[in-house]
């Protein structure tokens, strides 16, 4: 008898599904399906994992007992009590088993393999153990996975079970970066659990210190002889030396207009981008405000439906088998997603999407296609837009380039001075999924004449940290994949407010008053390094590849806490103190423009109220928003709504704004951070007039 263990229930139904039933013959082989819950096992407490007379040593949170003897820790698992009926029924199937299956997710972390082999050995199974690879849960890769099952060697000699194992034991290493700050904070009467991690410090550390240099920004004009011609192209120099502090110290008189010399014309193509993996799915899906713990819960019940490819896959392309289903399904997932089928006509596999290899492949459709996005929404929030968005991605490698002409061209008299138009020839993918970050600005062409005109620009601000910031951040340093980024940022930003460490509003990211006092503690911290986190990442893969053992890399861990323990005590020292933690008057409005803490709502005793930091008192940033704006002579009230818009870098919409001329206009309105004071700075008039506005006059 083959007993196959699935995961999870709804695997095993899958499962069943594929081969016909929970217990019967398939291709004359015999069966049968049981299904774990995940994890059955987990490490017990620490004080569990020593000798009796070490066990108030390990317990107790105290600087003094840090760093533990990573001899003395035994690695004892306990059965989950809630998981006990369970187990028990997988091991009453194993005792007359002839071979295990371990079918449970095909992690890139190996984290299947471990929770298959933790059942087989605590069962007490000595048999035959095999392995079955499934890019997705679908019949088809199901069936073929039973024929193609693999052996596994010994449980100590299959890389897969050591790179989880030595990430598991690791982790569990870790709790000890987590005790040192909150006991450092204890010490300073402050109840809060910072908690650290191999990558929640490297995020951690990444959002603080662009928080730090945005609210450091200081903006430096300066001011430089531009062209521009009819069709509104600029022309300026490439290496120009002649920039000035002044507008009025410009020699814009020494300069006239001139013709235009087109240099070059040439046409261009620009190919589909990238396929996006759970981070970049919810790093746009952010702005619609479906927050990443959304994203992540929704499209594992997706997949399990079979309608998107599997979630935690650490590929960025798909294999030609795979690109072949998705061209076959592809008008009918054109269909539902509200794509015109008749711009696929791209039906051979581009380079950059299609290569062999790979195992799930890049986060895509499923082999399930729904007739509309209507039937996806009892998945969950957030369903239909990710699976539109999934489909928009895919689709895109299915359509032509994108192409334009580009012209290059100088100014006659002023030939150093030079522009380049961009031509739109034809949309190609745009039409179907518009990629932003590579947009080229459309242009009419470059025209014939050029006049001069005073530029004035500045160094560039750096931007607030969102999600798809931290997200090419981290592929940078090839850190984590893109499901274990996306649950690290929905762990941090959710929970108590005693120890959640971010705020994600609309793909914003802002630090909550225990996530900015975590940034300072751990500042210059190896554990909070994104370089040594690469490192990690990559001695991990190494372990299950046999190029290093679990004990080299463990071994590695305390010379490094031993470091990080006396930078956190020295940061200690000058770190300011969270006095409160979001008081229950208090309403979180939006990230604070200048450092990224959490604004809060506050209402005075005589009614009047303002948005400041929730930890006024003690922070070193004074911006505060009054709730009452004047601007040219109109008062304006700032409603919740309408602050949340500004502190998020949008505007709002203000009507019936009086001239001191006489009448009335409306307006769109922006944040200005004047000194401590955010002001209200025009941007814009409305195309044409509405009468609702999350602000109004008073």
């Amino acid at each position: 008898m083959i007993t196959i263990i699935t995961e999870k229930p709804s695997a095993a139904e899958n499962f069943a599904n594929a081969l016909g039933g929970m217990k019967g013959s398939f291709e004359g082989s015999a069966y049968e399906i049981v299904s774990s819950q995940g994890h059955l096992f987990q490490l017990v407490t620490p004080e569990h994992q020593v000798r009796e007379e070490l066990a108030g040593r390990y317990k107790y949170w105290k600087l003094e007992n840090l760093p533990w003897e990573k001899e003395d820790i035994l690695w004892r698992k306990a059965l989950n009590p809630k998981t006990r009926q369970i187990f028990e029924n997988i091991r009453a199937h194993l005792m007359h088993a002839d071979e295990a299956v371990i079918a449970t997710d095909d992690d890139p972390s190996g984290e299947g393999q471990m929770i298959g082999w933790e059942i087989i050995s605590h069962a007490g199974y000595h048999g035959r153990v095999s392995r079955m690879y499934f890019v997705d849960e679908s019949a088809k890769e199901i069936q073929k996975a039973f024929r193609d099952r693999r052996t596994l060697p010994p449980m100590e000699s299959d890389g897969e079970y050591l790179k989880a194992m030595t990430r598991q034991r690791y982790d569990y290493l870790t709790q000890q970066d987590t005790r040192i700050p909150t006991i450092l904070a204890r010490q300073n009467n402050m109840n809060i659990l910072v908690r650290v991690g191999r990558l929640k410090g490297a995020i951690m550390k990444l959002v603080g210190d662009q928080w730090e240099a945005y609210g450091s920004y200081v903006k430096k004009p300066f001011f430089e002889v531009r062209y521009k011609d009819e069709k509104g192209n600029a022309f300026s120099r490439e290496d120009n030396d002649e920039r000035y502090d002044s507008r009025d110290d410009v020699p814009i008189d020494g300069f006239s207009c001139s013709e235009v010399v087109i240099d070059s014309v040439t046409v261009k193509h620009a190919s589909p981008p990238r396929l996006l993996d759970l981070l970049g799915i919810s790093s746009i899906l952010a702005s619609q405000g479906i927050d990443p713990g959304t994203v992540q819960a929704t499209y594992q019940r997706l997949y399990e439906a079979h309608y998107v490819s599997y979630p935690r896959t650490e590929d960025k392309m798909i294999s030609p088998e795979q690109f072949n289903e998705l061209r076959e399904n592809a008008p009918l997932i054109a269909s539902a997603a509200g794509i015109d089928p008749a711009l696929l006509t791209h039906t051979e596999a581009r380079k950059t999407h299609v290569r062999q290899g790979g195992s799930h492949g890049a986060n895509r459709p499923g082999s399930r296609v729904p007739e509309s996005l209507d039937d996806l929404q009892k998945y969950g929030p957030g369903a239909a837009e990710i699976y539109e968005l999934l489909a928009r991605n895919s689709l895109a490698m299915l359509c032509e380039d994108y192409e334009y002409l580009q012209q290059k061209g100088h100014l006659k008299e002023y030939p150093e001075f030079t522009a380049t138009a961009s031509i739109p020839q034809s949309q190609g993918f745009r039409a179907v999924y518009d990629d932003d970050e590579r947009k080229e600005e459309a242009s009419a062409g470059l025209g014939l004449h050029a006049s001069p005109f005073v530029y004035e620009g500045a160094n560039k601000r750096p931007s607030r940290p969102t999600i798809k910031w931290l997200r090419d951040k981290l592929d940078k340093y090839n850190v984590g994949t893109g499901a274990t980024r996306t649950s690290t940022i929905a762990e941090i930003s959710s929970g108590r407010d005693d120890r959640r460490l971010i705020d994600e509003r609309k793909g914003i990211l802002s630090m909550t008053p225990v996530g900015d006092y975590c940034h300072r503690i751990i500042s210059g911290c190896m554990i909070a390094d994104v370089e040594t986190t690469e490192k990690l990442f990559s001695d991990m893969e190494k372990v299950g590849r046999f190029e290093m053992t679990p004990e080299e890399v463990l071994d590695g861990f305390t010379p490094m806490l031993l470091r990080d323990l006396e930078t956190m005590k020295a940061n200690a020292k000058k770190t300011g103190h969270v006095t409160k933690i979001a008081a229950d008057e208090d309403h979180a409005i939006g990230p604070c423009p200048k450092c990224g803490r959490k604004i809060v709502y506050r209402k005075r005793e005589d009614g009047s109220y303002s948005y400041y930091h929730e930890d006024f008192k003690t922070t070193s940033c004074d911006f505060v928003l009054s709730g009452t704006q004047r601007y040219y002579g109109n008062s304006i009230t700032i409603s919740p709504s309408a602050a949340g818009k500004l502190l998020s870098g949008g505007r709002i919409r203000v009507n019936g704004l009086e001239r001191k001329s006489g009448g009335s206009y409306d307006a769109y309105l922006r944040l200005r951070v004047n000194g401590k004071y955010g002001n209200l700075e025009f941007d814009g008039f409305p195309r044409k007039k509405s009468s609702q506005g999350p602000a109004s006059r008073s």
